[in-house]
């Protein structure tokens, strides 16, 4: 009688209390030292944000600006620009010195609504390519904003995949794999 008295302590302290056990205490790769300090070993494991899941793109989120993710966005096979991966912004948009490094010609202009105005007029160009984590588009409109010092990746970036933020990443989930 004590010991299945005993199991069903141990079964309702479980229910009440419970415990969530870890694999790894620390993110990434890693190994612990002497002194029981995590040393970094990504720069030898590699990009411990690759996945090997078909269809499933991933950017390290290198920081956030306002609680909104910030990631490497590599233009034209070129050039890579800090971005903010911004779900609400219907378009991709780049500051004038993005632009010009990226060598973007003005071909038309683009209508938006902004938090302080309707109906604003900004210069439209166009890159060959945008990539994110292996997540690409090609042949993109992008739109030049003076008033920004950080480009926003938008809608037309994103729009076939399915955006899941997390903590350290930004995943692109292809809706067409």
């Amino acid at each position: 009688m004590k010991r299945p008295l005993t199991v069903i302590a141990f079964c309702l302290g479980l229910s009440i209390f419970p415990y969530n056990g870890y694999a790894q205490e620390h993110q990434g790769c890693y190994m612990v030292d002497s002194n029981g300090n995590p040393v970094d070993l990504t720069g030898l494991c590699g990009n411990s944000t690759v996945t090997k899941t078909p269809g499933i793109f991933r950017a390290p989120i290198k920081r956030r600006q306002g609680g909104i993710p910030i990631i490497d966005v590599r233009f034209n096979n070129q050039e890579t620009v800090e971005m903010m991966v911004d779900t609400g912004a219907s378009a991709t948009l780049l500051s004038p010195e993005v632009a010009q490094q990226l060598g973007v010609k003005q071909e038309g202009t683009f209508l938006a609504n902004t938090p302080s105005d309707r109906q604003v007029e900004f210069p439209a160009g166009r890159v060959e390519s945008i990539t994110a984590g292996g997540a690409t588009a090609k042949n993109v409109v992008v739109v030049i904003s003076p008033a920004l010092s950080m480009g926003l990746l938008g809608q037309n970036f994103f729009s076939r995949y399915d955006v899941v933020i997390k903590e350290d990443v930004v995943e692109f989930h292809d809706r067409d794999s």
